[in-house]
């Protein structure tokens, strides 16, 4: 398989130091496998087609422009420009993609590197790679690599690597860190942040954040400004200015400047 821009630019941040091994070879091998499934069949059509399978359907296998519209199943393996809003009621993407606009969908799954210049949602998302887009809304998240938002908001979100976000607000939010990720504020009603380990290293991952407010937190390897729940358990290696809240449990590894009861 010819190495393209996402496998290079992912192998730079591992060699870099920016995402572990493990982070490297899961991502890298959830793409190779989405990218064989969706080029499977194309042997003998031509490099770069764009077509429709059934009506509604839009499928691009190389490198393709695709226009605003409606679809019902839309197939990309290769690189395509989107250059306005589209709705679909599934999307599948295995490699680069750049939107200009807002993507709605039902479902929506890519491996590679994504960029969306305004709203991704769908009721479902599953993302291993890189996401870039302005806000995020959706039912059930799944992000396993980078993730670079300004809002996410839905039910259920989990993040498996590193993301740079303003504002998270959902009703469950599970983070498991690699690397340095940064989110200026969280509101969500249960925060679970925990840190990917090796033995050789306590803290894979590490999370930057200015204020967490929920009902039940439990943190690893989080330095914040203020959290504020009603069950809230600092875990190892954090470092918290104040914490606020009705049952509070500290681990003698943390850091904690002050505890106000409620």
């Amino acid at each position: 398989m010819e190495e393209d821009e996402f496998i290079q630019k992912l192998k730079e941040r591992y060699e870099n130091g920016e995402i572990s091994r493990e982070t490297y070879e899961d991502i890298l091998s959830r793409y190779e496998k989405d990218i064989c499934n969706d080029e499977k069949g194309t042997d003998n059509e031509e490099e770069n087609k764009v077509g429709c399978e059934e009506p509604g359907d839009y499928k691009c296998a190389g490198s393709c422009t695709m226009g605003a519209g409606t679809y019902r199943k839309v197939s990309i393996a290769g690189s395509v420009e989107i250059t306005g809003d589209i709705k679909a009621e599934k999307i599948s993407a295995a490699g680069a993609v750049h939107a200009s606009g807002n993507i709605y969908a039902e479902q929506f799954k890519s491996a590679g590197s994504t960029r969306i210049d305004g709203i991704l949602k769908a009721e479902e998302i599953s993302v291993a790679g890189m996401l870039f887009c302005r806000e995020l809304i959706g039912e059930r998240i799944t992000i396993g690599g980078t993730l670079t938002a300004e809002l996410i908001t839905g039910e259920h979100t989990t993040i498996e690597g590193n993301a740079k976000v303003q504002k998270i607000k959902t009703e469950k939010l599970q983070m498991k860190l690699d690397g340095k990720s940064k989110v200026e504020e969280i509101e969500c009603e249960e925060v679970e942040i925990r840190t990917k380990r090796s033995w050789w290293k306590k803290c894979r991952g590490w999370l930057y954040v200015g204020k967490i407010i929920g009902e039940r937190i439990e943190l690893d390897c989080v330095r914040a400004d203020e959290v504020e729940g009603n069950d809230v358990k600092i875990g190892e290696h954090c470092e918290i200015g104040t914490v606020i809240g009705e049952n509070v449990k500290v681990d003698r590894n943390a850091k904690v400047g002050r505890v106000v009861r409620k």
